[in-house]
């Protein structure tokens, strides 16, 4: 996603879109880890499961 991004903007607006291009896809890229942003998606509703299971299995330790 980084790279692609970099080779577009860079592409289009030379040292500025190279420049700005890495926080704007690490931006667009922490929408798909953050829970209740943008609503709900599978990917979200795994790793939720996931930290779940992860916490439980701590519990019994």
């Amino acid at each position: 996603m980084i790279i692609l991004s970099v080779v577009i903007f860079g592409g289009l607006w030379g040292f500025w879109g190279v420049f700005f291009a890495i926080p704007l896809a690490t931006l667009i890229k922490s929408r798909d880890f953050t829970p209740g942003l943008m609503g709900k998606s599978r990917k979200t509703d795994l790793q939720r499961k996931n930290f779940k299971r992860v916490l439980q299995g701590s519990e019994k330790i």
